[in-house]
């Protein structure tokens, strides 16, 4: 229940199926669940990527979901 990255795709599914009340609440949980996230969290997730990166791939992932919230209360 806790999982961002589940949050952020149910979004992405109800945006694509139109509904923008059920996507801004799913986008909402992925946002508050994300800032949860800690480098050693993503690195745990993501141990193929180099952890030089760890950082700017967790700052990625919180701009894809203010980016996918944006476009569900436009």
């Amino acid at each position: 229940r806790e999982n961002p990255w589940f949050w952020n795709m149910l979004g992405v599914a109800r945006l694509n199926l139109g509904d923008k009340a059920g996507a801004t609440i799913a986008f909402e949980n992925a946002q508050a669940y994300a800032r949860r996230l800690t480098p050693r969290d993503w690195r745990e997730a993501y141990s193929g990527n180099s952890p030089v990166s760890d950082q700017e791939g967790l700052n990625a992932f919180r701009a894809g979901i203010r980016e996918n919230l944006e476009k569900a209360t436009n």
